[in-house]
Order: structure tokens, then sequence, then C-alpha cells
């Protein structure tokens, strides 16, 4: 994986990867979920019927942040516990602008801005920084436009995959 800036997003790696690359059991009912959502429109209408739909097993790992003014700073309507528990912070009703450390903050703005210009599903494949140096945890997300109104994107709701269990590896990352 390649620092795309590192000025900008200091140890903080990620990569776009291919959806139809993607072989993740968890993501892939994440996309099909969400296409069932969508139907025919290019992106579902945000609802709480959105979360509700989602495989129960996808839910802690998964978050919406508001994009509709397609300007950051966004706010996370929904942040999963798990997500909470992976990156010791919890961010519902919070803007981007709370995540630290700002290379974090800048690859997760960047990344939605991705998603609101590009107007589809995109996979990313991260790499973040431990307490411990030249340690490292990968994960691996889909993050999915959702639109109020059938033609702009007002939120993203994302869903993530660990390959670690955030409860095992809790001192590492703290």
């Amino acid at each position: 994986m390649v620092t795309l800036d590192a000025e900008r997003y200091g140890l903080f790696n990620w990569q776009q990867g291919r959806i139809q690359d993607l072989d993740s059991p968890v993501l892939c009912a994440a996309i099909e979920c969400w296409n069932h959502m969508r139907g025919l429109d290019f992106a579902p209408q945000w609802a709480l019927s959105v979360l509700s739909d989602l495989p129960p097993p996808l839910l802690p790992f998964a978050n919406v942040i508001d994009v509709s003014t397609a300007k950051p700073p966004f706010t996370y309507r929904f942040f999963g516990t798990g997500l909470a528990r992976m990156h010791t912070f919890e961010l519902t009703h919070k803007t981007t602008n709370s995540i630290e450390p700002e290379g974090f903050r800048n690859l997760c703005v960047d990344q939605h801005l991705l998603v609101i210009d590009q107007r589809q599903p995109l996979l990313f494949h991260n790499l973040i920084p431990a307490k411990v140096e030249g340690l490292s945890r990968p994960y691996t997300m889909v993050r999915f436009p959702l639109s109020d109104d059938g033609t702009e994107i007002s939120g993203i709701l994302t869903v993530e995959e660990s390959q670690e269990d955030p409860d095992t590896t809790w001192e590492l990352y703290r």
C-alpha cells in the first residue's frame, strides 16, 4: 500500500480498490443489500430503513454520514459500536473535524469526496498505524452513496471489515 500524499496523510495509507475484485463475504453482502435497496435508482434514499435492512452482523461496523452540502466538515448520523471500538472513538452527531489525528481525518474526508464525485460505491483498503511503531491495522471498506431526492448525494453509508478483532487488539491501538 502506498501513501498517496505523506504530507496530507502522515502515517495513514490507503488505496482505492475495484468492487468487482472484492472477495469478502461480509462486504459482498453489504453490496447486495445496497443494490436491493436502490432498485433501479442510482442510490437508495437515506432513511432509518437503510440501517434496518443491513444484515445484523454488519450494523456495528457501519456508519452513515451527511454530505448534503458536498463540503466538509460532514456530520455523522450513525456510527456503529464496532467502529467505535475499532477506531477508539465514537462519532454519532459529530463532524469529520472531530477525527484525530489530522492524517486520518484527511483520509476519511477525501474518500467521502471521491464517492460524491464518482456517484457510485467505492472500495478502499486502509492501513492505520498502531501505538507500537511499525505495526498497522489493515481494514477494507465500501462507501455507498445515498440520495434523498434521487439526484444528489445526500449521505454516504460505509461498511468496514477489519482483519483483526478490535476487542483482541485493544491495547495496541489506544
